[in-house]
């Protein structure tokens, strides 16, 4: 049989991991579960996780990097905020659309950490890193367009985020598939006119 070197294998069982925090949550996602959903052997997990927390991390970090890698890619030739948005509602949407497990298994890891004692700011952390990333993705996209300054790009970003997240959970809940792809266009769009209406007019009283 074939050495599987440990980088892969580590893969694996994140992937694997994703399928079962989705299906039983990570209080139910056993060691032995996820070795199975793999496909591998029990000790070749052991081997490369300390301990199941470490497993946990591991995932949290490939779902959140991975995503934001994508969503990176996809608006580096972005020119303007408006293209951005699009570029970056369609590249999470692709994402979110085709593997909704990965989203789930987030939640459940946000959920599972809110209820820890002391880990609470562990949970917030995949939303500041999105928000982050999506800021620099508008910002950067504005320059671009010679559109000007951006005060306002933190709050874009984290509309596009908190938009993009409900569209997920609808989806996820049982929103078809042609109505999810509705709301993600009206999300693109909302945006733009909430970037091109005055100040004053966006401003709720």
């Amino acid at each position: 049989m074939a050495h599987t070197p440990v980088a892969e294998r580590r893969r694996q069982f994140v992937r694997a991991t994703t399928k079962v925090v989705t299906k039983h949550g990570v209080t139910g996602a056993t060691t032995r579960r996820i070795a199975e959903e793999a496909g591998a052997p029990l000790a070749s997990l052991h081997y490369c996780f300390k301990n199941k927390d470490e497993l946990m991390e591991a995932v949290y970090d490939y779902v959140v990097g991975d995503f934001i890698g994508a969503v990176r890619a996809a608006t580096a030739d972005s020119v303007g905020v408006a293209d951005a948005v699009a570029a970056a509602c369609g590249a999470a949407w692709a994402r979110m659309g085709e593997d909704p497990e990965e989203q789930v298994a987030t939640w459940e890891l946000v959920l599972h950490w809110l209820r820890l004692p002391g880990e609470a700011g562990r949970s917030g952390a995949a939303y500041e890193a999105y928000a982050a990333a999506m800021t620099e993705i508008l910002t950067a996209a504005a320059e671009r367009a010679d559109e000007g300054p951006l005060p306002e790009a933190e709050t874009l970003a984290r509309l596009v985020v908190a938009g993009m997240e409900g569209i997920t959970l609808q989806y996820v809940a049982g929103c078809d598939r042609n109505r999810a792809d509705e709301l993600v266009t009206t999300l693109v769009r909302a945006v733009g006119l909430l970037r091109e209406a005055p100040a004053s007019s966006a401003t709720p009283r």
